[in-house]
């Protein structure tokens, strides 16, 4: 992927492809390109300087797949990119586009984070060949993806199900299948299955869908709760003449059951656990032994032995000092927080605090931030990459009130102590001290520079 580069055109974001001398123009695929707007793959422009022969996609306002499969994705947003992909590779039938000729890499697939809109890479040189097929290319997303947790991912097993049916997998086929996992609605329940207590879906950790690949292709399992269990083993006990001691009945359960029964059995229980920590602390006095008696579940502090004496001026110190201001809680809070969602904090000018800008008082390790002009708001750069967009689901900030910020505009990456900023092929670019960089492009990042994202401004700090 040397002959790969990336600039700006008249404001547009363009991958550019170098042909190598030698190669040969495939004249039938760049017609097709060029002068036809083939459903899911880039518009192209080809141009030619001498012995310099080029081929540009137009790639603005969209991320890699690469870039977008970082982070958690939802459904739909899976769902669609695999979509496009197909739907994809099935027009270029149309446009005597050869399947080979497309550049099937996830950093060479762009799609839109808002529309879930895919455009392929067609390199169209004579001999080019894929290094992977279709099928090996779906598994390889649907395997990398890291699932929101916050829905049902048990649609991923039906798609790898397919997939893994070598034999049989189609595009269409294929195209069927995500249509009927996107659109499954739940079958009605009988008026038997309607009084039956909920079940809940339980998925053994090695199934798990995770950011690795995983086999699920096995049946998960399916726990039925029985809220009535525990009266069912009280009444069985009874029964036999045992003692009702196998399951602890709590102060919650006993008002939601409440019965005769059950009071005697709650109080029961209560007055053997008194008595049981009576004689607990009983044997404790008596013992000359020095293991502490703990409780579960506390952690009770030892008692300091007679031989240890603190002064009062080293007590004193610890009562008398200042509580900490409002700025000083923050910071220490989010030094040890490691929430890369919400990660904006007010800044303050408290007499208190240490100055950012006091050069004699800087910290030892450097903690990035970004302040954001419009309203002064201090956002530490607290994840590897860290994405800034209008799309508060997939960024790590978002510029919510600014519509012309990209929905994923720009990140910073964290390398080695350094930083570095990246345009993600915005429309509206990313300035550096007023200077637009190209896309897709690390540019190293200094203390004090001015970032702006079309006429959204920050300021990066170190300090």
């Amino acid at each position: 992927m040397d002959n790969f580069s990336y600039e700006s055109i008249l404001g547009m974001a363009y991958l550019v492809y170098n042909v190598p001398q030698g190669e040969d123009i495939d004249d039938v695929s760049i017609n097709m390109l060029t002068r036809n707007k083939v459903p899911g793959f880039a518009p192209v422009i080809y141009s030619q300087m001498d012995n310099e022969r080029y081929v540009k996609y137009n790639i603005s306002g969209k991320i890699s797949a690469r870039d977008f499969l970082m982070k958690n994705v939802t459904k739909k947003r899976l769902i669609g990119l695999l979509k496009g992909i197909c739907q994809a590779v099935i027009s270029s039938e149309d446009y005597m586009i050869d399947e080979s000729s497309i550049l099937l890499d996830l950093g060479y697939i762009f799609t839109d984070l808002s529309t879930a809109d895919t455009s392929l890479i067609c390199v169209p040189v004579v001999g080019f060949k894929s290094e992977k097929n279709v099928c090996e290319l779906l598994k390889e997303i649907v395997f990398t993806a890291k699932y929101d947790l916050c829905e049902s991912n048990e649609y991923v097993a039906t798609i790898i199900n397919y997939l893994n049916s070598i034999g049989l997998f189609t595009l269409n086929g294929f195209l069927d299948t995500l249509s009927q996992v996107y659109n499954e609605r739940p079958r009605p329940m009988s008026p038997v299955e309607s009084v039956l207590p909920k079940a809940v879906t339980v998925i053994p950790p090695a199934q798990h869908v995770a950011s690795q690949g995983v086999n699920m292709s096995s049946k998960t399992e399916e726990i039925r709760l029985a809220p009535a269990s525990i009266d069912f083993e009280l009444n069985n006990s009874r029964q036999n003449g045992s003692a009702p001691t196998q399951k602890e009945i709590s102060l919650w359960y006993l008002l939601q059951h409440y019965n005769k029964d059950n009071a005697m059995m709650y109080k029961k229980q209560k007055e053997e656990k008194k008595s049981s920590k009576n004689n607990s602390s009983k044997s404790g006095k008596g013992s000359k032994t020095k293991k502490e008696q703990y409780n579960p579940g506390y952690n009770i502090p030892s008692k300091p032995s007679s031989n240890l004496h603190i002064s009062d001026d080293e007590i004193k110190p610890s009562i008398e000092a200042k509580p900490l201001s409002f700025a000083q809680h923050h910071v220490q809070y989010n030094e040890a927080s490691e929430n890369f969602g919400d990660t904006v904090f007010a800044g303050t000018d408290d007499d208190d605090t240490t100055r950012f800008d006091d050069r004699s008082s800087q910290p030892s390790t450097i903690s990035p931030t970004l302040i954001r002009k419009h309203n002064n708001e201090r956002i530490r750069i607290d994840a590897p990459v860290f994405r800034i967009g209008r799309d508060s689901s997939f960024n790590n900030y978002a510029v919510t009130d600014n519509r012309y910020v990209g929905h994923t505009h720009c990140h910073i990456i964290s390398r080695d102590g350094e930083f570095f900023l990246v345009d993600d092929n915005s429309k509206n670019h990313t300035y550096l001290d007023g200077a637009q960089i190209p896309p897709s492009t690390e540019i190293k990042l200094s203390h004090g520079q001015k970032i702006r994202l079309s006429d959204e401004e920050f300021e990066f700090l170190l300090y």
